[in-house]
């Protein structure tokens, strides 16, 4: 509490408050423009005191500060999901599983693999779509089968958060993008194939969408994280084809297993997929309170990513 100065002097109450904490607050708007004052319990309760001639600018200094924080610290407040998402992942299952049925009849008498893997040196060549292609091929019935259901999952999620138009868009332009640079970092032989990278660049989007939006509300560090961190762990889980090692193995064991996964699971493919989502994710979290599309526009992007694809594919039997 301020010293008093002259004993005689009238003070008045301007402000009572029951949390200590909003007193202090109180507290210091009248420090920070020059009024003295104290502070003193009563029932429970903090008493600010000042000079009588300071009393009516006391209070509208408090008022004030009152009405700018009336809404801070933000509440959170739960986004309603802007679509389901189920009818999309429904197509999305829908459109593997036929291009798995197309592939292994080689339907119309066409090589789908041969046009439209993602092999290292065609990429280079400038045969781009590939990128994009590969992306609905795979190599056996569990491949796909797992992509079907992790993308549907992510795809889910991501539309709630986004659309249904923009989570299945930004799932096709990751994918293809970390089949891109993947083409860049591998060897000019290698060949990869795959959904796998469109589904971890889905959670690569939403664990990024979700760590921006929660920057503007006041959580702690460790929650405004968790979303990467479990992004990361999830990755990890899954994108690594399950390897599994122990102390006790030799160091001609773990080589032998690390090559098994290599050879059987596409990792960069992933680690570039997911690295794009994260890039995307920061992206359209910053952008989110100026795009916040509904409807037709959402139905639209969702309905272009299945065209883009076809057009893929049509682009890559004609340039043969």
């Amino acid at each position: 509490m301020s010293t008093v100065d002259e004993p005689q002097s009238i003070w008045v109450e301007v402000a009572r408050d029951v949390d200590p904490r909003k007193s202090r607050e109180h507290a210091l708007v009248l420090q920070a423009v020059g009024i003295q004052h104290g502070v003193v319990d009563s029932q429970g309760a903090q008493l600010l005191l000042v000079r009588g001639e300071d009393a009516p600018r006391s209070r509208t200094e408090i008022e004030r500060y009152d009405r700018e924080n009336a809404a801070w610290p933000p509440r959170e407040e739960v986004p309603l999901p802007i679509s389901d998402g189920i009818q999309a992942a429904v197509v999305y299952a829908g459109v593997l599983a036929l291009f798995f049925v197309l592939e292994r009849r080689e339907t119309y008498g066409l090589d789908w693999w041969k046009a439209g893997a993602a092999t290292t040196a065609g990429i280079r060549d400038g045969e781009w779509w590939r990128a994009l292609t590969a992306l609905s091929l795979h190599t056996d019935l569990s491949h796909v089968a797992g992509n079907i259901l992790f993308g549907a999952v992510f795809g889910v999620i991501l539309a709630q958060s986004l659309g249904s138009g923009i989570a299945w868009a930004g799932f096709l332009v990751a994918g293809t993008i970390g089949n891109l640079l993947n083409a860049l970092l591998q060897n000019g032989s290698h060949v990869s194939v795959g959904a796998s990278t469109g589904v971890f660049g889905a959670l690569g989007i939403q664990a990024a969408y979700e760590w921006v939006r929660r920057r503007e509300l006041r959580y702690t560090r460790l929650r405004r994280w968790a979303p990467i961190a479990m992004g990361i762990a999830l990755f990890f889980w899954l994108g690594t084809g399950g390897g599994r090692f122990s102390e006790t193995d030799t160091l001609k064991e773990t080589q032998r297993q690390v090559a098994e996964v290599l050879e059987r699971v596409d990792v960069m493919a992933h680690v570039t997929g997911f690295a794009t989502g994260i890039a995307l994710g920061v992206a359209l979290g910053l952008a989110r309170g100026r795009m916040r599309l509904r409807g037709r526009w959402q139905i639209g992007l969702a309905w272009g990513a299945l065209a883009t694809m076809a057009a893929g594919w049509v682009v890559a039997f004609t340039a043969r």
